[in-house]
């Protein structure tokens, strides 16, 4: 197991070789000029809702992954504080942002195993099961030779050492977008489209409104609404 660490110097280092290590836009995502050096890359993230940062960490691993599976943790949630949307929806987000990548990008769900913070080795060998299955159905008949992961996150301890010792670890810093799931939701929460949308692609600002009124069904961020107003 190899574990690399990007910094935003490092990604402009590996862009002027030609491998293409660029920002979070996706219109930056161009194809390299010398081979990918990873085939088939894993992400996994409960994307409640997709904002910049997580596109710069799925940027990163489409510019040097040949293909990339996306999973969509804690699917089976919905209507709670921490994941409030069904999955179908952030996969929706998803899709919107990166329709032009369909053929090296896949995205599909996974459910938690017990629960949500469950971080043993058997959730690790989970999680690579359900890799497995996602490659099989789409008919990628190769082992995943990398995961990516932002370095605000923690991975490593999923995984027994054995279970990955031929998987390497790409750990992508976020660097100056200093911005979080929750805190997006809070700006929903309380109707400020203003600052919600400079962390958020604009191919889904449309989909603020109906964010929104998903959102304020549950009583905590209706609370929040209505505290903006006092």
């Amino acid at each position: 197991m190899t574990t690399y660490e990007s910094s935003y110097q490092e990604r402009k280092l590996i862009d002027n070789s030609g491998v293409g290590l660029v920002g979070w836009q996706t219109s930056h995502i161009q194809p390299p000029l010398i081979p990918k050096p990873f085939k088939l890359g894993f992400m996994i993230g409960r994307f409640q809702h997709i904002h910049i940062g997580h596109e710069m960490v799925i940027n990163t691993a489409l510019n040097v992954c040949d293909k990339v599976i996306l999973l969509v943790g804690s699917a089976q949630e919905k209507g709670t504080l921490r994941n409030p949307f069904w999955a179908s929806k952030r996969i929706e987000l998803i899709e919107k942002i990166y329709n032009r990548h369909t053929t090296n990008l896949v995205v599909d769900v996974i459910e938690d195993m017990t629960h949500e913070n469950d971080h043993s080795h058997d959730w690790g060998r989970f999680v690579l099961a359900r890799v497995a299955e996602v490659a099989h159905n789409k008919g990628i008949h190769i082992n995943p030779d990398v995961m990516i992961y932002g370095n605000d996150e923690e991975r490593q301890g999923w995984f027994d050492p054995e279970d990955i010792e031929h998987t390497s670890q790409l750990v992508i810093t976020r660097g100056n977008i200093k911005i979080s799931a929750t805190k997006l939701r809070e700006y929903i929460a309380t109707n400020n489209f203003f600052k919600w949308r400079q962390f958020v692609n604009e191919k889904i600002h449309d989909q603020f409104d109906t964010l929104r009124e998903e959102l304020l069904k549950l009583p905590y961020y209706n609370t929040k609404e209505n505290e903006s107003h006092d």
